[in-house]
């Protein structure tokens, strides 16, 4: 099988052959006479020559690589002559110009062996690629020792070449970062590692076939012994979701075969004749297949282990890194900022985006790289530092609030009735009484007492108007009703009938009132007011980022208004996304008409009854459509009810008897929601763990925290979906 390329071999970087030749020369006095006395020979000015393209060069180099060339006479009396020049002979040199220069041919053979040691096997491969002497040279047997040298250094643990392949082929196997057919390097690249063979994605579907694909048709015999792969290839089967259950076939649904593989030992099965030697034939080819794959099977573990000593160089070379740079910021005054960043959000700190990624790289930190990164880092301990001091600011500032008003409000809450629709602590805290008072002491020092005695004896009136306008604002909904269009007094108690329900446009999810105060696509959260830059604290107005229910006109200072996003306080403002059902409003009139109900029964005395109905209008196809009737409970019944253009609702529903649909298959009794999500009258956020959220975030009490959990305003987490039973 083949897998994608993810070599993590540390090569050193590209060295040409000039880096290194200075050390040799000094040693070789005869070779640098030779290199003067050429070089002043050579002409000014060489005629131009046209330049090979890569792709030529690879080709070229890969053609000799594919064969290992055996010593040939005229490489024989190469080591006699001790140069590559000697190497060549005059028929393959040809005709030679005068006065030209080439350090190489006339170079000692064994100073070019030593160069040869300092390389890594891709760079032999790239200097093979550069004369045809120097290919000669190292293509041959007698250089095998270079490449098994070279390869040693770089993967010690790598398996030794297979008989099938010569060094030269395994170093182009194992090292290279282009595909073998097209030599493209960008994209994903598989190494087949039993084909001998590294393509990318275009060219393994080319040269990877499923077995009713291949050319030919190929004995079935020779299925096991062929190289093959079950890689995702093409963009739908990388766009297929893993599934445990389809796994497997999915897997084999995708299994390829090499192509020049199965021709050719179909080709050579066919050649076999005899029962008895094509058995012998495959019991052979089985066994060299075995070795393919152990060799296979241990580059693979040599792979996976060069990724964990990588991955665990980079982490050393990380968190060495962030030491040096935590050390370089101590010794400028920055190692409070640098313990706290990981508090601070990337929107208080926006320098921290581009400076940490810095800070995580897996490279090593030069002298010259810090100079370039000082001036950002320090400018993110500033920010950091910033932060540190408006997150300790308004710390001191929400305790102070739930000292001195949490223990008043929490009994003012629990002197209401059930389910109280109060303002959250923050808001009463932006009281005009309190607030001023809140600010005109220091942080640091105790309020004096009673101060605040007069602003919270006001706690009452404000939460009475707080309430009183968002009443209103779900009023003026109701105002667009036609039974109630041009009223201008409107009794609150209209919100809690039972054919008024609201909905919300993000999740379609319907609403009686008070729950639909709870509903969470209906909140917002405070956000931090924009940096001025004058550090003078201004009041702020934020009446209008309250409620919808805006209160009278309050201006609190610069402390409370940036301690709004650190209380977890979120403010009802559905703008837009609320609206009333009026399809449901006529439909439910329609149903309570014909149950003999007042039309003004509350939405909770109706979801306790929730009755088993039948559809009769255009808004359920089943009556109209079908000859079967069905019917279900009226709570799943009003989510198929849609607007008349007649304007005519009479009769929408017939009531159903329980006892004739009890016994029918997809009757179900009449069910609470499984769960609530209780709304926190501190700070307005919905919490399913109400409980956990009162003692960790407001210090309440046991006692305390079950008087809120009977007192707090709940929205059903998950609405109990009834089914549609047929009726007689």
């Amino acid at each position: 099988m083949s897998g994608r390329v993810r070599r993590e071999h540390t090569f050193t970087p590209v060295r040409t052959l000039f880096h290194l030749l200075p050390t040799f020369l000094q040693l070789e006095s005869h070779s640098s006479s030779i290199y003067a006395e050429r070089k002043q020979r050579m002409p000014s000015q060489s005629a131009p020559t046209r330049a090979k393209s890569k792709r030529a060069k690879i080709e070229q180099s890969d053609a000799s690589a594919s064969k290992l060339i055996l010593p040939t006479e005229d490489s024989r009396l190469a080591l006699s002559h001790g140069t590559l020049t000697g190497a060549m002979s005059q028929k393959a040199l040809g005709k030679q110009p005068e006065h030209t220069f080439n350090f190489f041919e006339e170079i000692p053979l064994d100073i070019l062996g030593e160069i040869f040691y300092f390389l890594a096997p891709i760079e032999l491969l790239q200097l093979a690629r550069t004369t045809k002497r120097l290919r000669e040279l190292l293509m041959s047997s007698s250089s095998t020792v270079y490449w098994k040298t070279a390869r040693q250094v770089i993967a010690p643990g790598m398996p030794p070449c297979p008989e099938g392949l010569s060094e030269p082929q395994y170093a182009n196997l194992m090292f290279s970062n282009h595909c073998h057919k097209c030599f493209q390097e960008d994209g994903d690249l598989f190494m087949h590692v039993e084909a001998y063979v590294q393509l990318c994605d275009k060219c393994s579907l080319e040269e990877f076939k499923r077995w009713k694909e291949l050319p030919e048709e190929v004995d079935g015999a020779l299925a096991e012994l062929i190289p093959a792969t079950s890689e995702k290839l093409t963009a739908a089967e990388r766009k297929q979701a893993w599934e445990k259950a389809n796994a497997h076939w999915r897997s084999a649904a995708r299994t390829r075969f090499h192509v020049k593989t199965a021709l050719s030992l179909h080709k050579e099965y066919k050649k076999v004749r005899g029962a008895k030697k094509k058995a012998e034939w495959l019991e052979n080819q089985k066994a060299l297949w075995q070795k393919t794959e152990e060799h296979a099977t241990a580059c693979r573990i040599h792979f996976q282990d060069q990724r964990q000593k990588e991955k665990q160089r980079e982490r050393k070379t990380r968190i060495q890194r962030r030491i040096e740079i935590k050390g370089r910021l101590d010794a400028l005054g920055w190692r409070e900022e640098y313990d706290y960043m990981g508090r601070c959000s990337p929107q208080e700190t926006p320098s921290a985006e581009l400076m940490m990624k810095a800070l995580y790289t897996e490279y090593e930190l030069s002298e010259e790289e810090w100079e370039s990164l000082k001036d950002g880092m320090i400018q993110w301990m500033q920010e950091v530092r910033a932060t540190r001091e408006y997150h300790q600011r308004s710390q001191k500032i929400l305790q102070r609030i739930k000292d001195k008003i949490g223990p008043t409000y929490l009994a003012y809450i629990l002197a209401q009735h059930p389910n109280p629709i109060v303002p959250s602590l923050m808001e009463v805290a932006m009281m005009d009484g309190i607030a001023a008072h809140l600010e005109a002491t220091p942080l640091d020092e105790e309020l004096p007492e009673g101060v605040l005695d007069a602003g919270l004896a006001k706690i009452p009136e404000f939460a009475a108007n707080w309430k009183a306008n968002l009443e209103q604002s779900l009023l003026n909904l109701v105002r667009a009703l036609p039974d109630y269009a041009g009223k201008e007094e409107i009794s609150m108690d209209v919100l809690s009938y039972a054919s008024i329900m609201f909905s919300c446009r993000r999740c379609e999810k319907l609403m009686a009132y008070p729950p639909v105060l709870v509903h969470a696509c209906f909140f917002k959260d405070y956000q931090r007011p924009k940096q001025r830059k004058s550090n003078k604290k201004e009041s702020l107005n934020v009446a209008e980022a309250t409620t919808s229910a805006e209160p009278q006109s309050t201006k609190v200072g610069a402390d409370i208004c940036d301690a709004l996003p650190r209380s977890r306080t979120r403010f009802w403002k559905p703008d837009t996304l609320l609206y009333l059902k009026e399809d449901i409003y006529h439909h439910t009139n329609s149903l309570l008409d014909r149950r003999g109900l007042s039309r003004t029964t509350p939405a909770e005395v109706l979801f306790t009854l929730n009755p088993y109905v039948e559809g009769l209008c255009r808004c359920f196809p089943s009556s109209t459509r079908k000859p079967e009737r069905k019917a279900t409970r009226w709570s799943q019944a009003i989510k198929a009810c849609r607007r008349h253009r007649s304007g005519d609702y009479e009769g929408c529903f017939d009531l159903v008897e329980t006892t004739v649909v009890e016994h029918m298959p997809g009757y179900r009794e009449n069910e609470a929601p499984a769960y609530w999500y209780s709304l926190c009258p501190f700070c307005h956020t919905k919490e399913w763990h109400f409980s956990n959220h009162l003692i960790a975030c407001h210090n309440l009490t046991p006692g305390e925290v079950t008087a809120c959990q009977q007192y707090a305003l709940r929205e059903p987490g998950r609405e109990v979906a009834y089914e549609y039973v047929a009726l007689p």
